[in-house]
């Protein structure tokens, strides 16, 4: 799994290193935040290689919030939060920045953006069913609750870990669909569904729904 895993994140690297760079604000804000939640799945992956399960756990919950934050930029995120994200870090811009809306808010703002864009419809689902189906044990993993606690003492059973990778694994693929869109490259849309469908046994089902429609 860890094998497929690394395999998986360095398609998506050649299919990021397709993208061209950022020409503006927002989208400079994107990509960074993008490579903030590929980085979480990297450090994951070494964490559950190196047996440091718990807090490999705890990170996928930091990747989660870098994609989704990503996407918020995106598409809702007003300009005056745009040029603070872009700003040099001062003791003003880190205060203002502590105002910055709840990622529920962030999450709330989403609904309608995608239009008929079905590939933005697709991310925007799996941002969604991922929040309901394990925010809450992923937070209990990042703030020592009692999912850390007992599963410190007693150990991860296989099914688990295996389950977290294919987690961390998905939000891979959040962010190979958000860099897509940033290219505005329409003849690279099928790249994704393609990497899905080569790496399905290391991907949960919620994130194979687009494979199966592009394969349909």
């Amino acid at each position: 799994m860890l094998q497929r895993s690394l395999e998986l994140e360095r398609a998506l690297v050649n299919l990021i290193e397709t993208v061209p760079p950022a020409t503006n604000k927002r989208a400079v804000v994107v990509r960074n935040l993008c490579k903030l939640s590929f980085e979480h799945g990297n450090s994951t992956r070494l964490l559950i290689a190196h047996q440091n399960l718990i807090s490999a756990i705890a990170l996928i919950r930091l990747q989660y919030e870098s994609i989704a934050r990503a996407v918020w930029v995106l598409y809702a995120a007003a300009e005056h939060w745009v040029d603070l994200l872009n700003s040099d870090l001062t003791q003003e811009s880190d205060e203002e920045a502590n105002k910055l809306p709840s990622l529920q808010k962030m999450l709330n703002a989403l609904p309608g953006v995608a239009g008929n864009n079905e590939l933005i419809k697709e991310l925007l689902r799996m941002l969604d069913e991922f929040k309901r189906s394990a925010w809450k044990q992923l937070s209990s993993f990042a703030h020592g609750g009692i999912h850390a606690i007992r599963r410190s003492e007693n150990g991860l059973p296989r099914p688990l870990l295996e389950e977290a990778i294919k987690m961390s694994n998905g939000l891979l693929i959040m962010v190979g669909i958000v860099m897509v869109v940033l290219s505005r490259d329409s003849r690279l849309y099928g790249s994704v569904p393609a990497i899905q469908r080569d790496f399905r046994e290391c991907l949960p089902p919620e994130i194979l729904a687009t494979s199966k429609q592009e394969s349909s």
